[in-house]
């Protein structure tokens, strides 16, 4: 870090702290939908999940996302389920309790939507991912804060995370490979 944004982040907190956004998991959700034997959407959410943005508020190429889940966290609906996909045969949540993401760059587009394009880290795997990101709504809540949200979403290959059943899941007609992803997102600042 250059000696100069070292010596204004230290004598200017406030400065630093207004870059600053966090995610609000009041409102604010990660969900998943994926295909169960070819024909049922199974939809699922993560329920403890943060994350930090640094935004100036101007300019989106300069923003930093990072986030993290904790797997365990896991709802599909179906207790049973939840606790099978929990072990060793899914999310293997004792060696792998979260699933983390920092981003690498941000690419604005002329509508206002823009990508974001980084590296998830899931079930001991780092692969680089991009979400594609509705443009940002700005908003104000009763006390005058000011607050940021926006919907992304991507598609997985669970497979190329090492998340697989062995010779039970061949094909993908007990479970499809490819998982939906959506985050309604919603940003306030930090402080």
């Amino acid at each position: 870090m250059p000696l100069l944004l070292v010596i204004l982040l230290s004598c200017c907190p406030a400065w630093a702290a207004e870059n600053l956004w966090t995610i609000n998991p009041e409102n604010s959700s990660v969900n998943f939908q994926i295909k169960n034997m070819m024909v049922v959407t199974v939809k699922g959410e993560f329920t403890d999940f943060s994350g930090t943005v640094h935004y100036d508020g101007s300019d989106l190429q300069d923003a930093v996302v990072t986030a993290e889940i904790i797997v365990n966290s896991i709802d599909t609906g179906v207790p049973k389920r939840d606790l099978h996909l929990k072990n060793n045969d899914f999310f293997d949540i004792i060696h792998y309790p979260t699933i983390s993401f920092k981003s690498k760059k941000i690419v604005p587009e002329e509508s206002g939507a823009f990508k974001i394009i980084g590296i998830l880290s899931m079930h001991g795997v780092l692969k680089p991912v991009t979400l594609s990101a509705q443009p940002l709504k700005i908003k104000s809540d009763a006390s005058g804060k000011t607050k940021l949200s926006t919907v992304a979403t991507t598609t997985l290959n669970r497979k190329d995370f090492g998340i697989s059943m062995g010779w039970m899941d061949q094909g993908g007609a007990a479970i499809a490979d490819k998982v939906k992803v959506i985050l309604n997102i919603e940003l306030m600042q930090a402080g």
